[in-house]
């Protein structure tokens, strides 16, 4: 279509500018750092920002959890009371914290519908076994030996291993071969990781208690703790200046305030609930810490396959270690073979005396069957072909087994000679019932080789039984009688009494 000409002399119309192709146009440089923003949805131009997403709210906390951590409290007074007084006052408070603490801990379990398993009613029997004969040792002689000092610590043992066996937080839901890392969480991981959540739990209390107080109320408690810190120093302020400007005033004010100072018995009651603050702060650690998590059934499968990953040990290796290891026990037998056979005849090496003899050697001795237990499980973890299944290895760990009841048989002979020339006293029952509890879990580790079964649940259950039977036995009862006995027959030459006997007080002595 042709343009219509223009006629001289009319106005021109108004001439506007092209609009811009903004598609053509390069766009503007972006600022460093500068995002370009979307063409469309949330953030785009001429759009709002989305709003940030609400962080989720805490979940409150069990209702059982303020209780137990006032709770805790008292355990930590009752556990100082008993610990730090003196025995002669410790007869009913030791009673006492053993009783707030299982019910404490059952009370817990119980509102946080934690079931029992059966094992722990064992752990639970062995505790109270422990505890009760505990108590009649401090009621009936006032004193400790070697024997009691080792009962000390397996009753707390056995106490923090009941908590993680009632909670059911065991790695496997019960006692096996996680035995070690079980036995840390209780005494370490658990308390100490939760050593502060009493205080994080009373606070957050407070908190939620000061944020459901109304708006007035709030105020009104606020006002009356500002309050009361500025009146309190006032008042002290005006009481000493009026003292200072009245003599009689004074000396009333002074025997105003020692009639409300604090007696004796109160300042020691509340000097022992500072000490049993960390108490009480590990023993809820403990129990509230194994009931915070649930029990997982597959955490100990799961570890077991990370176990099987470590396995790296070509058998080969292994089977050289374990053949130098025993070659060199066959050198030292053979070297030493008058010398170490001399406990079984009851003959002295030259040069020694009857102590010497038992001496040297005795604990050293120990620690190599303690060493052999160690590569024994050492060598069952880390070989990639299982020891069961390599007759080689089965063979090797079979004569390190044998190698290690030939030294405590060594080890028994010596104590056996030391024995019968002076007499039993606690520590040597004590180490003769080690020497023995070796023996014991070396025929179990030997046993296990050919015939397969839960063999740290069985171990176990065998050091903890022979604990107890020790315990139980009151070896302070019948040592004196049996050296007597001895000494009657011309066994004993020389009855060795030590400190044990002679701290012992002569009115309540057994052995008059």
């Amino acid at each position: 279509m042709m343009e219509p000409r223009k006629t001289e002399g009319s106005a021109c119309p108004p001439v506007f500018p092209a609009p811009k192709n903004q598609a053509m146009e390069p766009a503007p440089p972006l600022v460093s750092g500068e995002k370009t923003p979307p063409a469309y949805g949330p953030g785009a131009a001429g759009e709002p920002p989305a709003p940030a997403p609400a962080s989720p709210a805490r979940p409150p906390l069990p209702r059982w959890m303020v209780p137990a951590a006032l709770f805790s409290w008292l355990l930590g007074w009752a556990y100082a009371r008993w610990s730090w007084v003196g025995y002669g006052n410790s007869l009913m408070f030791m009673p006492l914290f053993c009783l707030l603490f299982f019910f404490g801990v059952e009370w817990m379990c119980r509102a946080a519908n934690r079931p029992a398993p059966k094992e722990s009613r064992l752990w639970l029997a062995l505790w109270g076994l422990l505890a009760a004969d505990y108590i009649f040792k401090i009621s009936a002689f006032f004193y400790h030996d070697a024997v009691q000092n080792w009962e000390f610590f397996a009753l707390h043992l056995a106490a923090a291993y009941w908590v993680l066996a009632r909670t059911g937080s065991l790695t496997e839901g019960r006692t096996g071969p996680f035995l070690p890392l079980d036995t840390l969480r209780a005494l370490v991981i658990l308390p100490f990781g939760n050593f502060f959540l009493r205080i994080r739990v009373l606070l957050r209390a407070l908190t939620d208690w000061l944020r459901g107080l109304s708006g007035r109320k709030k105020g009104n408690f606020w006002a009356g703790v500002v309050t009361l810190c500025v009146a309190v120093p006032v008042l002290a302020l005006a009481a000493g200046l009026l003292a200072g400007a009245d003599e009689a005033f004074g000396a009333a004010l002074e025997n105003f305030l020692s009639w409300i100072t604090l007696p004796e018995a109160v300042f020691t009651q509340v000097s022992l609930f500072l000490l049993g603050l960390p108490v009480g702060a590990y023993l809820f650690g403990l129990a509230a810490g194994a009931l915070r998590k649930t029990p997982d059934p597959a955490r100990g499968a799961s570890l077991r396959a990370e176990a099987e990953k470590l396995r790296l040990a070509p058998a080969g290796a292994l089977a050289f270690c374990l053949a130098l290891l025993l070659v060199l026990y066959v050198l030292f037998f053979s070297i030493q073979l008058n010398y170490l056979t001399g406990g079984f005849f009851g003959r002295l090496p030259a040069g020694f005396t009857a102590a010497g003899y038992a001496r040297r050697g005795f604990f050293e001795l120990c620690a190599v069957v303690v060493l052999n237990f160690s590569v024994l499980t050492a060598a069952a973890k880390a070989s990639r072909v299982p020891l069961r299944q390599s007759p080689v290895l089965k063979g090797l760990a079979a004569a390190l087994c044998l190698s290690n009841l030939l030294f405590a048989l060594v080890g028994a002979s010596k104590m056996v000679l030391y024995i019968r020339r002076f007499g039993f006293t606690p520590n040597r029952i004590v180490s003769s019932w080690f020497i023995l509890v070796l023996a014991v879990l070396t025929v179990l580790a030997l046993v296990s080789l050919f015939r397969p079964f839960p063999v740290v649940r069985a171990a176990a259950a065998v050091f903890c039984g022979m604990f107890l039977a020790l315990c139980l036995s009151q070896p302070d009862l019948w040592l004196r009688a049996a050296n007597r006995q001895l000494a009657a027959c011309g066994i004993v030459e020389a009855e060795d009494i030590g400190d044990w006997l002679l701290s012992m007080p002569e009115k309540q002595s057994p052995w008059n």
